[in-house]
């Protein structure tokens, strides 16, 4: 049994797939807050199945599969996408997110490090010298040397 309100909102569903609007299962759930996501899935597959709707397009969110936009109207279906490969969602997830990316590549960089992070005195102090962009330890032979004389 169905209740009436989820009737009402079924019909504006309808209404606005008739008056040219495009429509995704999230826009349907979205009209219909205490109703569940396999109501919303439900009352565009009846449309559906009747002839009354056809897929325009597809959209894809950040999770999941590509999902049907439907609209008004017998037609013919628009293709389903392919599956995005693994590189295609993590080129796509790097594209939306550059302060997270930059983040981890500092963070990355920041562990490959071989060399520790001196200040030039304190190097000095501790008998470090710099070659190229880090700092090299004397061996300890040199040091006990330079140290006696």
């Amino acid at each position: 049994m169905i209740r009436p309100e989820l009737r009402r909102i079924a019909a504006k569903v309808r209404a606005r797939l008739q008056s040219g609007e495009a429509l995704t299962w999230r826009d349907v759930w979205a009209m219909a807050p205490d109703a569940s996501r396999t109501w919303a899935h439900d009352t565009l597959r009846k449309l559906y199945r009747k002839g009354e709707i056809h897929v325009a397009d597809w959209t894809r969110s950040m999770q999941g599969p590509a999902m049907p936009v439907y609209c008004w109207g017998a037609g013919v279906d628009a293709p389903r996408p392919a599956n995005m490969t693994n590189a295609e969602k993590c080129e796509r997830w790097r594209a939306a997110h550059p302060d997270k990316v930059a983040l981890a590549r500092k963070r990355d960089v920041f562990k490959r490090r071989r060399s520790p992070i001196l200040d030039p005195i304190t190097a000095a102090m501790l008998g470090y010298t710099r070659r190229g962009t880090g700092w090299v330890k004397k061996n300890a032979a040199s040091t006990t040397q330079e140290a006696m004389k």
